[in-house]
């Protein structure tokens, strides 16, 4: 069995690229060896804070259109807490991003990733700040309304801010290896 997974992981192995699986086979609890180790680490984290909003932000979106008051608000609350992991996380982790660490194509890709985060620490932030707004609005019921009222503005705000960050986050998996590159058009004929 392990002589046939080797030959694989050697067959899906490109010149020139550390192996896919290199970066996909670390252990999430251990610690990062080398500063290209700790890069990935922070891409991941950064990736994974961006998932737990979108997870959050559907989910509260589904709350505002048809759940109870309460309901409406712990997801709002689930969303916030979300929100300021992702604004913690590209401020934080977009700084142990090392350039000297890779060349090239792999340099302008994550170059062009890290000047983005402060955009995404700022749709972080932002969420946070609406939704700690509506939620002092008053009652229960109240803050509720409010937060259904806003909560179509409040996801098209991190959706648009989400959109760069991916298009900027697919040109640096396929940088780095981690996807597929661009399919070439076919010529039509």
């Amino acid at each position: 069995m392990i002589p046939v997974l080797f030959a694989l992981l050697v067959q899906t192995q490109q010149p020139g690229r550390p192996p896919v699986a290199q970066a996909q086979t670390q252990p999430a609890s251990s610690q990062p060896r080398t500063p290209y180790d700790s890069t990935v680490a922070a891409i991941r984290r950064i990736g994974l804070a961006v998932a737990e909003v979108k997870s959050s932000m559907d989910a509260f979106g589904r709350a505002a259109a048809r759940e109870p008051s309460a309901v409406v608000v712990e997801r709002a609350g689930s969303l916030q807490t979300r929100c300021q992991t992702l604004a913690r996380s590209a401020a934080q982790d977009g700084r142990i991003l090392c350039r000297s660490c890779v060349t090239g194509e792999r340099r302008e890709a994550l170059d062009h990733y890290r000047a983005y985060l402060a955009s995404l620490e700022r749709v972080g932030s932002q969420c946070v700040t609406s939704i700690a707004r509506l939620r002092r609005a008053g009652t229960m019921d109240q803050v509720a309304e409010g937060l259904k009222r806003e909560a179509r503005t409040i996801s098209q705000r991190i959706v648009a801010g989400f959109v760069p960050y991916e298009q900027r986050l697919l040109v640096l998996r396929q940088a780095f290896g981690w996807a597929p590159p661009p399919s070439r058009p076919r010529p039509s004929g």
